[in-house]
């Protein structure tokens, strides 16, 4: 690890994702906040995303055309956006008396693997960036994206610009990565769907990596594993009020508590009827993998036999079904297995409980279900981890439902924050 030189007492990395840069005034706002904190002694890392649906817009311009696009090709589109808010981030910077100096991922040389679309960061040349804030300049870093050995541009998907910052606070050994976003900080549930959600002030990086990984937009899954391998300190808070957010980090958390219900009702179900060996269902997730669509969930339903399932039945983003469903088709048909009967259900939800050892308390799961047979909810598939346990069921106004009725259930209702000392001071 690089440690800053003499003159650089203290690094901060603040990221601000694209609802915290939807409109120049909007990035004028994050202008000031990157302002206030070199006033304050520390230089200053700023790392941007696209402007809010800039991603979706482009990546609607390729897919409504074409099914399957080019994975690189994709990356060489979707960066964009990135340097569109970078290179105004730095011109608002300048035009407000503060020397800045924007950079791309291939300027600043976050090396990458190739697998695009998906890439994973394998180094972090750092000497450009600690160049710029010697010379007194705040360096305003293009999220989401790097570069391969061969040059040519990756992305980090979806929430990239999150695993961007960690990586830079990482590297540069900063006093603390700062995520702004449109919320408060991290909820005990999303306070879209539970109005009485609590804020947490400090959460671990076990249980907030589950809660990415279960539905929670707050974090990108890979930023917390990077954190927590790296012991970075971050700092969730708004973009819009001066709450005090929340900390992730080391945390004592109550060993069997339930901490929150996180939720993702964007996800679709692609069920394939009919006998299918193992072996065709190992080449679709292959080729999900391969195409770098995430499996949020799968189920067999064996015959007598564990090589030959019944039923099968592959959760996706929603905004993936398209592309996962050509995948299914093709390698049905590669298997002779062409007449299989495919549902797609594009309205699936899955709702978790997160904390403790739910996971592995049977006592919890039944409970559950319990509470969704009175809402009349039909369960679809259950599984388990250790600190969490999921249910995957139809979307709909039953969801907001289920999550208020669990978070009633398990006392997280205006329940008090049982830490209340944060993890480190800033701002």
């Amino acid at each position: 690890m690089l440690i800053p030189s003499s003159s650089i007492s203290k690094i901060v990395v603040q990221k601000f994702g694209g609802t915290s840069l939807a409109s120049m005034e909007h990035i004028e706002r994050a202008v000031d906040k990157m302002r206030a904190a070199r006033a304050a002694g520390f230089g200053v890392v700023a790392v941007v995303s696209a402007m809010s649906g800039e991603t979706d817009r482009l990546l609607s311009m390729a897919r409504d055309r074409i099914a399957l696009p080019n994975p690189r090709e994709i990356d060489v589109l979707v960066a964009s956006g990135e340097q569109v808010s970078a290179a105004l981030s730095a011109l608002l910077l300048d035009a407000a008396g503060v020397e800045a100096r924007s950079f791309l991922g291939h300027q600043v040389r976050i090396l990458t693997d190739s697998v695009h679309t998906y890439a994973r960061i394998r180094e972090v040349e750092r000497g450009r960036i600690l160049a710029a804030l010697e010379a007194g300049q705040v360096a305003v870093v293009a999220g989401f994206q790097g570069v391969d050995e061969d040059g040519d541009i990756t992305t980090l998907g979806r929430g990239g610009s999150d695993t961007t910052a960690v990586a830079l606070a990482a590297a540069l050994d900063a006093e603390v990565c700062e995520i702004y976003t449109d919320v408060d900080g991290v909820y005990t549930a999303d306070p879209a769907l539970c109005p009485s959600a609590t804020l947490l002030s400090r959460i671990s990086y076990r249980h907030m990596r589950d809660f990415s990984l279960l539905g929670a937009k707050v974090l990108a899954p890979r930023s917390v594993q990077l954190a927590m391998k790296y012991r970075v300190p971050i700092h969730v808070r708004s973009s819009f009020s001066a709450a005090p957010g929340t900390w992730v980090g080391d945390s004592d958390e109550i060993a069997d508590a339930v901490l929150g219900i996180a939720c993702d009702n964007k996800l679709a179900s692609i069920r394939i009827i009919g006998q299918v060996p193992l072996a065709c269902t190992n080449s679709i997730v292959r080729e999900l993998s391969e195409h770098t669509i995430g499996l949020e969930a799968m189920t067999r339903r064996p015959e007598d036999s564990l090589q030959l399932a019944r039923e099968t039945a592959i959760v996706v983003k929603r905004a993936d079904v398209a592309a996962a469903l050509q995948i299914v088709h093709e390698q049905l048909g590669r298997a002779e297995m062409a007449d299989r009967e495919v549902v797609v259900d594009t309205e699936v939800a899955r709702i978790s409980v997160i904390g403790g050892k739910v996971g592995a308390e049977f006592e919890v799961a039944g409970d559950v279900l319990q509470l969704f047979r009175r809402q009349g909810a039909r369960v679809a598939s259950i599984y388990a981890r250790n600190t969490s346990i999921s249910y995957i069921l139809e979307a709909g106004p039953v969801v907001s439902r289920l999550v208020r009725g669990l978070h009633d259930f398990f006392g997280l209702n205006g329940r008090p924050d049982p830490i209340s000392e944060p993890i480190a001071q800033y701002g």
